[in-house]
This record gives C-alpha cells, structure tokens and sequence, in this order.
C-alpha cells in the first residue's frame, strides 16, 4: 500500500476495510461447470454466498471522539461489487479508484455516549439469483461496555452514493458479447503485433476479428458509448486509463440517445465504473497511454 502525503495533516488516524464474497464451495468445484457450455450454455457466474469485511463475518473498530479517520475501502472480491454505508456518518469523499478528487473521511462523534453500526451490501444487480447473506454489518466502537446498535435498513443504496469499490479480478463469462463479438486471445499479443507488423498495425483487421479491436490516435480524446443489454450489470475497467464518466443512466435507462441530457461540469475521473442492467454509460478518456 502506498501512503501519500497529499492529505496529510488533514486526518488523525487510518482505517484499512476491505470488502470480499465468500463462496463455500472452493473454485476446483465452481469453476469447471461455470466454463463448460453444455452445463452453463448462457453463462451466469457463480453467485457468491455471504460477504466479509476485512476477512470476518463483522468486525469491530475503535474510535476515539473527536477525531477524523481517513478510510481506505478496499474490493478485493472475486465478482461482486459492493455498496457500504456508515450509519450516521456523512462521508467525505477524497478518492475514487485511486483517483484523488476535490480513500474516505469521516469524522468521529464528540462523545463516546454510543456505538454505531456500518453495512456492506453486495450489488445483487449483478447477479442472475440472490445471494443467501448479500449483507454483513460491522461496528464503530467508542465504548465497548455498551450495546451495538441494529443494522441500519437501507432500502437503495442508488440515493445514497455511487458504488466505487471495484473487484481486483474480473472473469468474462461464457455468452458475454462487446460489438456483437466474443473475444478471443490472439495467438500473437497485440502489443507484439503493433510492434512488428509496420504501417499495417494502425489496420484493426491485424489483430483478429475476435479482439474488436479499436485503431486510436496518440493523446486524442475519445469518446464511448457503453450500451448493455444485459440484465445483469457489469463493471468497465479500461486498462491503464481514467476515464471521466459524461452520462450513466438509471438501470433499465435504455440505449444512448446520442446527445447527453445533463452532463456534469466537471465528469469525476474513474479507473473502474459500472455500467447498470438494460442502461448506457458514456465517458470519455485521453489516449495517451500506448502500451494498454
């Protein structure tokens, strides 16, 4: 983990939370008939069964009144992305991704008259059925000879903030189409490919119909419609690019209209996003980076 000094001098202490989907059966045993299309002809993933914070059913953190703790929320799960919420805490914002903006702050109540709950809540949107425990609660302690309080009910997280925790592996599975295409690895990379093919590598027909692949100019602005048809959502992860996110609609928003309706002044720089179920996401990124 690399510790910046960029917000240095603003928070007292760090909290390291992460957030992961635990399967009980291990991944010899899911995976073979999750790859096999005679089993899974329409590709569905396997649905995680609970969730962990920091590798625990719950867990317990002390605070001290008073002070203001910079939270690191960290998604190291193998599909699910994840919604968290601070019961009674406003939270403070400062990075996204990696991205740093105008991690998370959030400051400890004055007094210690009372402990807090927070919950993590699996995007079941994702998913083709629910999860058996898609929810964990977990506790802010400032007293631990007091009683925990009930998790908060929270009935859609879509009015609370945007998710912004994203999965450290993401597998595409079976049935899963960009442009009407299923990728396919080349047998040649493509980097080997750009480098040794001359005046043909600008052709996208050199690197295989099965990569879909897009011819783009050095340090130019491009522009992407993301429409998904799916009814499951998925996450968008251009590999070494941040993106800014110019439009996303509501799940079952439909394609893209072709004009956005309410773009933001200033579109929040991304590493990964994700693109609702039966929506359109647009965001656009600077092509400056040739070796991704």
């Amino acid at each position: 983990m690399i510790h910046e000094i960029l917000y240095a001098g603003q928070y007292d202490e760090e909290l390291v939370l992460t957030v992961s989907d635990w399967y009980y059966g291990q991944m010899p045993i899911l995976v073979p008939p999750f790859l096999n299309a005679t089993e899974n002809p329409t590709g569905p993933e396997s649905v995680p069964d609970s969730v962990l914070l920091s590798d625990n059913a719950n867990m317990m953190f002390s605070m001290t009144p008073g002070r203001i703790y910079l939270v690191r929320i960290i998604d190291i799960s193998c599909f699910a992305l994840f919604f968290v919420s601070f019961d009674q805490y406003p939270m403070t914002i400062v990075a996204v991704d990696g991205v740093y903006t105008e991690n998370v702050l959030i400051h400890a109540k004055p007094n210690a008259d009372a402990n807090f709950a927070f919950v993590a809540s699996m995007d079941q949107s994702m998913f083709d059925t629910d999860a058996l425990l898609p929810n964990t609660t977990s506790y802010l302690s400032y007293d631990d000879t007091k009683p925990l309080p009930e998790a908060p009910v929270i009935n859609d997280f879509n009015d609370h903030f945007e998710d912004f925790a994203k999965p450290l592996i993401k597998i595409a599975g079976l049935g899963t189409f960009i442009n009407n295409i299923t990728y396919l690895s080349p047998l040649v990379p493509s980097l080997y490919t750009a480098l040794s093919t001359g005046e043909s590598a600008t052709s996208p027909l050199v690197y295989g119909v099965n990569t879909d692949a897009q011819v783009l100019k050095h340090n130019e602005i491009v522009e992407v419609v993301f429409n998904n048809f799916d009814t499951g959502s998925h996450p968008i992860h251009p590999h070494g690019h941040n993106f800014q996110i110019v439009e996303r609609s509501k799940p079952d928003g439909g394609v893209y209209s072709g004009k956005p309706t309410n773009p933001p002044a200033t579109p929040i720089r991304r590493d990964t996003a994700k693109a609702n179920l039966m929506d359109y996401t647009l965001f656009r990124f600077r092509a400056d980076n040739p070796d991704n």
